[in-house]
């Protein structure tokens, strides 16, 4: 959504007060398009703060912690579960690079696919599967 304010230059209606909006005065336009279509709505300016101000009162500010929720492992989970982690990287980088350079060698990739599964197995006891293997 565009927010600008400007001079009106014809007679309008405010937005949030229902008011006419007159002449040479000034006005905040708010403008967006939905499919294909142009919406334009015009606000006074007090009335388009006021209109914000509304907003925010209604949906007060809560604080919540930033980022990835901690999983609560123990330290010798942790380290176990940051090794399978690697390894499990370490097993996508070698059939990457297998499939990259030979692309008929069915049977070690097989074999790596087949530790992949072993990982996502060993794994679980350890703050489970993480979301980007079960796409994978």
């Amino acid at each position: 959504m565009n927010v600008w304010m400007s001079w009106c230059k014809k007679r309008t209606e405010c937005r949030y007060c229902n008011l006419l909006i007159d002449t040479a005065t000034p006005i905040v336009v708010c403008r967006s398009w939905l499919n294909g279509k142009k919406h334009e709505m015009r606000y006074h300016p007090q009335c388009w703060l006021d209109n914000g101000i509304d907003y925010l009162r209604q949906n007060p500010y809560i604080a919540m912690p930033r980022g990835r929720k901690k999983l609560t492992l123990s330290v010798d989970d942790a380290k176990t579960r940051r090794v399978l982690l690697v390894r499990y990287g370490a097993v996508k980088q070698r059939i990457g690079r297998i499939r990259a350079k030979y692309p008929d060698r069915l049977l070690p990739i097989a074999r790596l696919e087949k530790r992949l599964r072993e990982l996502v197995m060993e794994i679980e006891p350890f703050g489970g599967v993480p979301k980007k293997w079960l796409v994978e």
